[in-house]
């Protein structure tokens, strides 16, 4: 909206515009002038945005009096006086007596923090811009760019011009730019790094005062070498390690006091769980170390002796399962892959209660030594035997039941799925699209990829891959595969 405006005082008439919220401010323009001149295909009309201003201006031209009336005028008027609306939108803004590469080179280095806006004793908008950072850098950013297009005013109102080639000046801020944000990122860096480092020193130094030492020295190695109390820190560690290495000393006697003590007295499980605390600088940590391999030798025999009075099949543990008939079959399928996976955790236990026959176990009593070794190649021998029993019984349950979760699978496709042949190791897939071998090539390479039956064909130990174009076809395609028979152990990388 066009307004005539009055001044009171040396009754000078210029005209102005005004905007839905007020007076059109300096940002207003700058976008504005923006806009329009990327709009046209160049940068920055720096005359238009200029020319708004004045329009803008709320002080009398003349004498720079705030003391006016103002009128809403019609278009027609602006016309019918345009010498003087010329009169009053070009008469020249005065110029501020502030050096403008100064404040350029402040906004660019000190401008984060809004020192550009205290020396053009813009205070109130200079705090703002120091407790805010620059809002975030776009405050910034948008001074240097005012400063370069001599937008910027000090706090009377008056434009702070700059000196020199503005296209040189735009070029070198961009460079500033870069310089200032990595060294503002850096100093951020250093502030969050001084401010860890004092919580770890306090953090410290009340660990200290509760005797706390381990948990002292723990934060003491948190904190950098540049910190400003580095060798105070320094001196604390000397003091700690004498004092921890003699705490973990008497901890570590208590330690194996009471794990022999558990030892002795049958219970294994809680003496392994003492024992493991001790530290491996502690002088008896050869007797600590047999009794852990000792105690963990009955975990495995004790293990073992479970498994062999467990008598129930996977066929029989999955029917048990409630929840198994309500997961989607990838959650089946994963529930058959943790029976394979049982196997092989008992393949393990079994090698590993071969292998401590072999140990010394010299700080321990004879007897005992001999009856925890022949106990555990006892229940070792008889597992071995019974595990390859349960493989051989529970391999072709699992590969029937996952050509079972595969015929779920693929029956949007139109391929029915069954486990068929000596012990269910063949996979066969039916359906009449497998009358054109490019199908079969096709399904081959990319839907048994994509479904992961590929990996599971090995993993189920199926021999081989057959597929048919209709259920009695005698002559169909099949592929083998190279898989271990049904009772040899699994390995975990199996």
């Amino acid at each position: 909206m066009k307004v005539k405006r009055t001044c009171l005082q040396c009754g000078a008439v210029w005209y102005s515009e005004k905007g839905i919220f007020g007076d059109l401010t300096v940002g207003d323009v700058f976008f504005t002038g923006f806009f329009s001149s990327v709009l046209k295909g160049s940068f920055i009309d720096i005359s238009y945005s200029q020319q708004q201003i004045r329009k803008a201006k709320r002080r009398c031209p003349n004498c720079n009096s705030e003391i006016f009336t103002e009128i809403a005028v019609a278009e027609q008027e602006k016309v019918d006086h345009p010498k003087q609306n010329e009169e009053s939108i070009t008469k020249e803004i005065e110029e501020s007596n502030l050096n403008g590469n100064k404040v350029f080179y402040l906004s660019v280095f000190l401008g984060w923090f809004g020192i550009d806006r205290f020396y053009a004793k813009k205070t109130g908008s200079g705090f703002l811009k120091l407790v805010t950072f620059g809002c975030g850098g776009i405050w910034w950013l948008m001074d240097i760019i005012f400063i370069l297009t001599d937008q910027f005013k000090d706090a009377s109102g008056n434009i702070i011009k700059m000196q020199g080639n503005k296209s040189i000046r735009a070029a070198a801020s961009l460079v500033l730019f870069a310089v200032s944000s990595f060294l503002f990122m850096l100093s951020i860096f250093f502030l969050l790094t001084k401010e860890r480092d004092n919580a770890a020193f306090e953090k410290a130094k009340s660990f200290l005062q509760n005797s706390e030492y381990e948990q002292a020295l723990q934060e003491l190695n948190t904190i950098s070498k540049g910190y400003e109390k580095y060798s105070t820190v320094e001196a604390w560690k000397r003091e700690l390690e004498p004092k921890i290495d003699s705490l973990q000393k008497e901890q570590g006697k208590k330690n194996y006091e009471l794990g022999g003590k558990l030892f002795n007295e049958g219970k294994y499980n809680e003496a392994l769980l003492v024992l493991e605390k001790i530290n491996n600088k502690y002088k008896e940590y050869n007797k600590v170390d047999n009794m852990i391999k000792a105690a963990k030798m009955t975990q495995t025999s004790f293990a073992l002796t479970n498994f062999m009075n467990d008598k129930t099949s996977v066929n029989g543990t999955i029917k048990k399962d409630t929840n198994y008939s309500k997961l989607d079959v990838s959650g089946k399928v994963q529930i058959l892959s943790m029976a394979i996976v049982w196997f092989a955790s008992i393949a393990k236990n079994i090698k590993e209660c071969e292998g401590f026959q072999n140990l010394e176990l010299e700080y321990l009593d004879t007897d005992k030594k001999n009856k925890l070794k022949n106990e555990c190649k006892k229940i070792a021998s008889q597992a071995k035997n019974k595990l390859k029993n349960d493989q051989r019984r529970d391999f072709p349950l699992l590969r029937k039941e996952y050509a079972k979760l595969m015929d779920e699978l693929l029956w949007k496709n139109n391929v029915e799925v069954k486990a068929a042949g000596s012990g269910n190791s063949r996979l066969e897939f039916t359906s009449g699209i497998f009358a054109n071998n490019a199908n079969i090539d096709d399904f081959q390479k990319k839907v048994l990829v994509e479904t992961k039956v590929k990996d599971n064909i090995k993993f189920f130990r199926f021999k081989s891959i057959a597929y048919k174009w209709y259920e009695h076809d005698n002559n169909y395609t099949y592929y083998e595969y190279n898989t271990p028979a049904d009772d040899v152990e699994i390995s975990i990388n199996e």
